[in-house]
């Protein structure tokens, strides 16, 4: 069952979950200055490392997925954390980047791609809890027929 659709899609979450370390979350235009990373002028490291540990779990709980292909509950369990964690990122990044841009010597913020690959992976992860749903039905279904 390891080469099923849902693997494809669970790979897929994983990546975008894991492009989040080499892309920005959002950009700062500061007063009097050029655009630059937000990443290099986040209020302490508190934030920093909620948003780097849950980007770390949302990475490796579709990796975890993949490999419980003979425990299909647990897939979809694994699954729906795997969204709650998305949501939370989301929120959490979209929640900083509209309260950083009321800071003094802020001009502008803006959303970089690294905001929405937790969506991309949102849905790529729905897409394989619907492809293992499937194949809980397809067992079920076969369970009956014996």
């Amino acid at each position: 069952m390891i080469q099923r659709i849902q693997t494809i899609w669970f790979l897929l979450a994983a990546l975008s979950c894991g492009l989040l370390f080499y892309v920005d979350l959002f950009y700062v235009q500061q007063v009097g200055a050029t655009a630059s990373n937000a990443i290099g002028i986040l209020d302490g490291t508190a934030f920093l490392f909620v948003l780097s540990a849950l980007a770390i779990l949302m990475t490796l709980l579709p990796l975890w997925a993949i490999f419980q292909f003979k425990n299909r509950k647990q897939q979809i369990s694994l699954s729906w954390f795997s969204i709650l964690l998305s949501i939370v990122f989301l929120v959490l990044a979209v929640w900083h980047v509209t309260a950083y841009g009321g800071k003094v010597n802020v001009e502008k913020t803006s959303f970089g791609i690294g905001c929405f690959l937790p969506l991309l992976s949102l849905i790529f992860t729905f897409l394989a809890m619907r492809g293992v749903k499937n194949d809980e039905k397809l067992v079920r279904s076969m369970d009956r027929l014996r």
